[in-house]
């Protein structure tokens, strides 16, 4: 109950739904959990452990955009290093990617081609984008750009299998 008054009170609010963030956790309540992260993460994206704990909770619903979105508050608040979001945001497109795949490739390629850009040497984002660019509805110059980038990202770290022709 005092962590209840506490997060009703603008003056005490982060530190009461801190306090009731921890005893859901301690009680296993994770969905009460979940909803006192959330509205510490959306009152306070520069809450270190709001923002965290909300980042996992939306990654692991496949809530990508709001990950991200969350993700760039606290970039904007640095909370976290820029060069930190840029990685981290990658991967979220990265698998928001993955997910859309097989019935969006147009849509798969977007979003690896968009985390390549944040993160040029992410490999899964980089055969994302491959295999987005070469199904069957694209036109064969989308195919040759695809091993272009493939080649790109395996030049750019220790990857020299990720191109190569398999061996007869």
């Amino acid at each position: 109950a005092k962590f209840e008054r506490m997060a009703e009170d603008r003056e005490t609010r982060e530190l009461g739904l801190r306090g009731l963030y921890v005893e859901a956790r301690r009680l296993g309540a994770d969905e009460a959990a979940r909803q006192y992260a959330e509205r510490a993460a959306e009152d306070a994206p520069y809450l270190p452990w709001a923002a965290q704990a909300t980042l996992e909770y939306r990654c692991r619903a496949g809530r990508w955009d709001d990950a991200i979105r969350l993700l760039d508050q606290q970039k904007v608040a640095n909370v976290i290093e820029k060069k930190q979001a840029e990685r981290w945001k990658a991967v979220l497109l990265t698998a928001k990617a993955g997910e859309r795949l097989e019935g969006d490739p147009k849509g798969a390629r977007d979003d690896a081609l968009a985390a390549l850009k944040h993160a040029k040497d992410l490999v899964p984002a980089a055969v994302i984008a491959a295999k987005g660019l070469s199904s069957r509805r694209q036109y064969p110059p989308r195919r040759v750009r695809s091993r272009q980038r493939l080649e790109a990202v395996a030049a750019s770290g220790d990857r020299p299998g990720l191109c190569s022709r398999p061996q007869r």
